[in-house]
């Protein structure tokens, strides 16, 4: 909840209100990664929601670790949601080949959601594939016709 109302007050022009309420967040997030013994913990989807609220945040200095936390998640939860986090956490690392992989294994899992496409489609752009980057740009339009810039923010 506290990433979404973030993600709001970030759209809103309200920049020190969304990172209070990032930091928030992470403490929350963080907390649930360790237990009472100090060790990591398998918090399920944890490291995922970690990993977004990073690179939502958008500090470079983030990103590192959320390619980190998510490299731990897939080897627990091959979901098509956990691939395209890693994809993205990747992409944004500029690690463009290993963020290909990974997002082609999100579309593998086979369930259709247009921001897997878009998020295909920018990789496959940015490796200078223009070709598979359009078929993956029409497949999301497929998806959801009424999926553009402002769906993508929102």
């Amino acid at each position: 909840m506290l990433r979404g109302q973030a993600r709001i007050q970030k759209l809103q022009g309200n920049s020190a209100k969304a990172q209070a309420l990032w930091f928030q967040a992470e403490s929350l997030l963080r907390q649930t990664l360790v237990g009472q013994d100090g060790q990591s913990t398998a918090a399920f989807g944890h490291r995922r929601d970690l990993a977004r609220l990073l690179l939502e945040r958008a500090n470079p200095q983030d990103i590192a670790e959320a390619v980190s936390l998510m490299q731990t998640e897939v080897k627990t939860r091959r979901d098509a949601e956990t691939w395209g986090t890693y994809a993205g956490a990747l992409f944004q690392a500029g690690q463009l080949p290993a963020a290909q992989q990974a997002i082609r294994q999100a579309i593998a899992v086979g369930t259709r959601d247009a921001s897997l496409h878009d998020r295909a489609g920018e990789i496959e752009q940015a490796l200078g594939q223009t070709a598979p980057a359009q078929t993956h740009f029409q497949a999301a339009l497929k998806i959801d016709p009424q999926f553009d810039e402002s769906a993508k923010t929102l």
